[in-house]
């Protein structure tokens, strides 16, 4: 799927959510043996996880300006196939409006190539808390007063 359907399609799914409610993203991630940065890239040659390391190192900031903070990690997961994802982690962000300006970004877009060469596959869902007490309570535990 070409990114301008992508856009297309998140934003449809996008359009019944309260954007201004706090949400967490489930990140499902399987890495490229080896990092596929755009020729001529003077990025250094490496392994996929650690082209998504320096994404991470680089992201981290811009998460956390945006309100957001990580919050739960596994290396592999309980159901399913144990080799189907490399990395599972949700991240909190105070609303999907902060996540998406910190997406549209200029630094965030400056990043992302570390993590476009990092990844072969991945999963992306938003999920908005059903209990208000529960965002509450993680929106605190991270600092972010609502």
């Amino acid at each position: 799927m070409a990114k301008n359907e992508q856009v297309g399609l998140a934003s449809e799914r996008l359009s019944g959510m309260n954007l201004d409610q706090s949400m967490c993203m489930l990140n499902l991630i399987r890495f490229r043996d080896r990092a596929e940065y755009a020729p001529g890239s003077s990025e250094t040659p490496c392994a996929g996880a650690e082209a998504y390391d320096r994404y991470r190192e680089q992201v981290s900031p811009l998460v956390r300006a945006a309100g957001g903070a990580p919050m739960l990690s596994r290396l592999q997961g309980l159901v399913g196939s144990d080799d189907e994802w490399d990395l599972c982690f949700a991240v909190y962000y105070p609303s999907i409006r902060a996540f998406l300006s910190m997406v549209n970004d200029p630094a965030y877009q400056a990043v992302s190539h570390h993590r476009a060469a990092a990844v072969a596959d991945s999963r992306g869902t938003i999920l908005q808390f059903d209990d208000e007490g529960v965002a509450q309570a993680c929106g605190d535990a991270i600092g972010h007063a609502r």
